[in-house]
C-alpha cells in the first residue's frame, strides 16, 4: 500500500503538492523534501521528518493523523519553515507503477486548483460561471486561477469579470487571481485551455512547467487535431478532448457576453489513459452551473462541429458573407457543400463515424443563427488581423487530406485567395 499525504506550508505564497509515497508497513519514517522559492533565483531545501505508525489491519481508503517528530536539522535558518502535516490517506497499491490506472485515480481525488487558461469570450464563460458560483457558495477549498493579457487582464484585477449570460447579467466573477504568467500560480488539478489556435503551442509549453501528472487539460477550442498538438509539447497530465457550442464575445475589457448556444461541454477520453474515471470531473462541473456531458469517445462530435465551423469560416472569410447570407446564395452554398464532403472524406479515412446526413444537418445548423452573424474567422480577416485561424482550417484540411490521399480542392482554391 502506499502513503498519499495532503500538505500545507507555513511559508508564505508556497504551495506544497501531493506526494505519494510507497511502499508502506508496520512502522515507517519518510524524508518529505519540499522546495521553498524565497527569493527569485534562491532556492532551499525543507526538511520535515514524519513517522507513520500503520496497523497490519488499516483498511484502504481510511484517514490517519501522522506526527512531525522533527525539524531540520541541517540548516537552523529553516527553523520555523517546517512542513505541517494536515492528513494522509493510506491507498492500497498492489504493485502499481505510474499506469493510467494510478495517475486517473489520483485525479480523482480532488480539484481544488483550477487554471482558466485563456479569459476570453469561452474562457471569460465558463472561468466566470466557475468563479462566480464558488464565490456565492462561499466555497474557500477550491481556487480559481485566470491566465489573461492586457487591458482585459488589468480591467479583471480592479473590477472582476463582468459576465452577462442569457439567464443573467452583470454577474460579478472574481478569481482567486488574475495573471499573465502560469508560473505564478500553483500547478492546477483542472486547466481549461482556452486559447486560440495560434496561441495554443506557447500557452502548453508553459503550462507543461507547472503541472501535475493527475493534472486535467480539457482544450475548449476548435480544430481536430487539438490533442496531437498539445501532445508534441506536454507529456504529462491527462488530456481530454472536448468541444463547445456557444457564441460568446469579449463586449469591452473585462466584460464577457454570451450571445447564444447552450453552452454545453462535451469531453471525452485521453487516448493515452483509456481507464480513466470521469465520475469526480463530471460532479464537479454539476456542482458549478455549466452543463457538462461525457462521452468516452468524442471525436463525432468534435468532427461534427469542425466540418460547420471550418467550412463555413473558409466560405465566410472567403466571399465577406453572413452565414444568412452563404445559405442563400447558391453558388456559396454549394461551396459550403463541397468544402464539407472533403472534410468528411478525410474523417472516413481517420475512421470516424459521422451521420449519413452530417453535411445537410451542418448547412441547416447555420440557419439557426441570427441574421448578420459573421464568423470569427471573416472578422480577423476583413480586419486585417496579424493573426488568424486560417491554418486551423485551409492548414489542417490540406495537411490531413495530403497524408491521407483525399484530394482537397476546392479548400485548397479557397485558402489560396483568401491569401492572396
Amino acid at each position: 500500500m502506499r502513503i498519499l499525504c495532503t500538505l500545507h506550508s507555513y511559508i508564505p505564497g508556497k504551495i506544497l503538492r501531493n506526494r505519494a509515497l510507497s511502499p508502506a508497513g508496520m512502522n515507517l519514517s519518510y524524508i518529505l523534501s519540499e522546495i521553498s522559492q524565497t527569493d527569485p533565483g534562491k532556492r532551499i531545501d525543507i526538511y520535515s521528518y514524519c513517522h507513520i505508525m500503520i496497523s497490519s489491519n488499516t483498511r484502504s481508503g481510511s484517514w490517519i493523523q501522522p506526527r512531525a517528530i522533527g525539524k531540520n536539522s541541517m540548516d537552523s535558518s529553516c527553523n520555523g519553515l517546517c512542513t505541517k502535516f494536515l492528513t494522509s490517506r493510506v491507498i492500497e497499491d498492489e504493485n502499481r507503477n505510474n499506469s493510467g490506472e494510478d495517475v486517473a485515480m489520483n485525479a480523482e481525488a480532488r480539484i481544488r486548483n483550477i487554471c482558466i487558461y485563456g479569459v476570453g469570450g469561452i474562457g471569460g464563460l465558463y472561468g466566470g460561471k466557475i468563479a462566480y458560483d464558488l464565490h456565492q457558495r462561499g466555497n474557500d477549498q477550491r481556487r480559481v486561477f485566470f491566465i489573461a493579457r492586457g487591458p482585459h487582464l488589468a480591467e479583471i484585477r480592479r473590477n472582476g469579470l463582468i459576465l452577462n449570460t442569457p439567464e443573467h447579467r452583470d454577474m460579478i466573477c472574481t478569481p482567486t487571481m488574475v495573471t499573465d504568467n502560469v508560473g505564478e500560480i500553483p500547478p492546477p488539478d483542472l486547466c481549461l485551455m482556452c486559447v486560440k489556435s495560434y496561441d495554443l503551442d506557447n500557452a502548453i509549453k508553459a503550462l507543461a512547467k507547472n503541472i501535475n501528472p493527475s493534472t486535467m487539460i480539457i482544450p475548449l477550442l476548435n480544430g481536430v487535431d487539438v490533442y496531437e498538438r498539445i501532445r508534441t509539447n506536454l507529456q504529462d497530465g491527462m488530456v481530454l478532448p472536448a468541444c463547445v457550442y456557444v457564441g460568446t464575445h469579449i463586449e469591452k475589457p473585462g466584460i464577457v457576453t454570451q450571445s447564444g448556444g447552450e453552452g454545453i461541454i462535451l469531453c471525452g477520453s485521453d487516448p493515452k489513459i483509456t481507464d480513466f474515471n470521469p465520475e469526480a470531473l463530471i460532479r464537479f462541473f454539476s456542482q458549478v452551473d455549466v452543463t457538462f456531458r461525457w462521452n468516452d469517445d468524442p471525436y463525432p462530435e468534435i468532427w461534427k462541429k469542425y466540418i460547420f465551423i471550418a467550412s463555413f469560416g473558409l466560405v465566410s472569410a472567403y466571399s465577406g458573407k453572413t452565414l444568412d447570407e452563404i445559405v442563400s446564395n447558391h453558388r456559396l452554398k454549394e461551396t459550403t457543400r463541397e468544402i464539407m464532403m472533403e472534410i468528411v472524406a478525410i474523417a472516413g479515412e481517420r475512421g470516424i463515424a459521422l451521420p449519413e446526413d452530417v453535411v445537410n444537418l451542418s448547412i441547416d445548423k447555420a440557419r439557426d443563427f441570427p441574421p448578420g452573424t459573421k464568423t470569427s474567422y471573416q472578422a480577423d480577416v476583413e480586419k486585417k488581423a496579424k493573426r488568424n485561424e486560417g491554418d486551423l482550417f485551409g492548414g489542417t484540411i490540406i495537411r490531413l487530406g495530403h497524408r491521407l490521399g483525399v484530394p482537397t480542392p476546392v479548400t485548397k482554391g479557397i485558402y489560396a485567395a483568401i491569401q492572396k
